[in-house]
C-alpha cells in the first residue's frame, strides 16, 4: 500500500505510477534487452485513492514474437502478504527475485535472487540474499559511472539521451492505455 501522501507533489500529478515508480523497471528492461518494437498497456486507479494519477499498471513490452516482458504494478495491495517479484522465464533458464524495499516500505527487507538452469540442471541453481539494498545501493553504479565520465570527458552510459529512450517507452505505455491499442515504439519521436 503506497501512501502517496508522503509525496504530496507527486500525488497531485495526473500521470503518476509510470513516471515516478516503474520508470526504473523500464530502464532496466531496456538495458537488458535493448529497444522494444511496441508496448501494450492498461492503467487504473483504486477506488477512492488519494493520488490523482494511475496507481495500477499492466504493461507488455514487446521485442519479438518470442520475447515479451510484462510489468505488473499495483500500489494498492491491501492483502496480508505484499509481493514485489521480478520473474523471468527464458529458453535455457529462469530466475526470480524480490525487491525488498517494497515490502513494508520504507523499512523493507533484503533483496533476493534465484536462478535455475534448464541446460545445466538443478545442481547449478544459484541463490543469493543480498546485504545491499536496491535503494540506495543501486545508485552507486550510475553515480560512479557519471563521475568517471566527467573525469574522462565522455558521455556516461546512463546519459540524458539514453533516459529519453526510456521515457519514450513510457509515453508509448500512456498512449496505449489512453487509446486501447498496441503502440509501436517509432510512433513517439525523440527530440
Amino acid at each position: 500500500m503506497t501512501d502517496w501522501r508522503m509525496w504530496p507533489w507527486m500525488a497531485e500529478r495526473e500521470r503518476l505510477e509510470y513516471l515516478y515508480h516503474s520508470v526504473h523497471y523500464f530502464d532496466s528492461i531496456r538495458h537488458l534487452y535493448g529497444e522494444p518494437e511496441s508496448v501494450v498497456a492498461t492503467t487504473a486507479r483504486a477506488p477512492g485513492q488519494h493520488a490523482q494519477g494511475e496507481s495500477r499498471t499492466f504493461t507488455v513490452v514487446e521485442y519479438s514474437d518470442t520475447l515479451k516482458v510484462a510489468v505488473v504494478v499495483d500500489h494498492n495491495n491491501w492483502g496480508p502478504e505484499p509481493r514485489a517479484v521480478v520473474h523471468t522465464d527464458g529458453t535455457d533458464g529462469k530466475s526470480e527475485g524480490t525487491l525488498g524495499v517494497l515490502y513494508d516500505y520504507p523499512v523493507g527487507r533484503p533483496d533476493t535472487f534465484r536462478f535455475y538452469s534448464r541446460v545445466q540442471g538443478p545442481e547449478h541453481a544459484f541463490e543469493r540474499r543480498f546485504t545491499e539494498r536496491w535503494i540506495p545501493d543501486a545508485f552507486v553504479g550510475p553515480i560512479g559511472e557519471l563521475l568517471s565520465a566527467i573525469e574522462e570527458d565522455r558521455e556516461p552510459l546512463t546519459s540524458g539521451r539514453d533516459n529519453l529512450r526510456t521515457l519514450r517507452v513510457l509515453m508509448c505505455a500512456y498512449r496505449s492505455a489512453d487509446e486501447g491499442r498496441r503502440v509501436r515504439i517509432d510512433e513517439i519521436e525523440l527530440p
